[in-house]
């Protein structure tokens, strides 16, 4: 838990994804609260999940942030995800020997192939880039 500053790698995008996500914010803040669906997003109903630790802050524009942010923990490796349903930011990252290093996936839910020479369907990657977290001091508006 606590605050962590986020460094991003390049971008790694496929000429023909045009998706770019949400911007990612320069700290993140791994909270202790539960983050539970509100069982109500986009007009349908349905049973409220418990999806893991809160994850601030909340990417999204404020008509699209129906879903809390959330963090969990397996094994070694740490999971953020970020989403409004329809499109989502899940980063990764495990303690290595440079401190803190994994990945971020920016994704939406049209997924784009391409037809190849021998006819095959290739799926167009997410864009990802790799990422160095630092833990950080919190800031008094970080942890509210």
């Amino acid at each position: 838990m606590g605050c962590y500053e986020l460094s991003l790698g390049v971008w790694h995008r496929d000429s023909l994804q045009r998706y770019r996500g949400p911007t990612l914010p320069d700290t993140i803040v791994l909270t202790g609260a539960p983050a539970i669906s509100d069982g109500n997003t986009w007009g349908y109903t349905r049973t409220p999940q418990l999806l893991g630790h809160e994850l601030k802050p909340q990417i999204f524009h404020h008509w699209r942030h129906e879903i809390t942010p959330a963090w969990q923990v397996s094994n070694d490796t740490v999971r953020l995800e970020w989403t409004d349903g329809f499109s989502g930011v899940s980063l990764y990252f495990t303690p290595g020997d440079a401190g803190l290093v994994g990945r971020v996936e920016v994704r939406h839910d049209i997924i784009i192939t391409e037809r190849q020479a021998d006819g095959t369907e290739r799926v167009v990657p997410w864009p990802s880039a790799d990422v160095h977290v630092r833990h950080v001091p919190c800031h008094d508006d970080a942890a509210a």
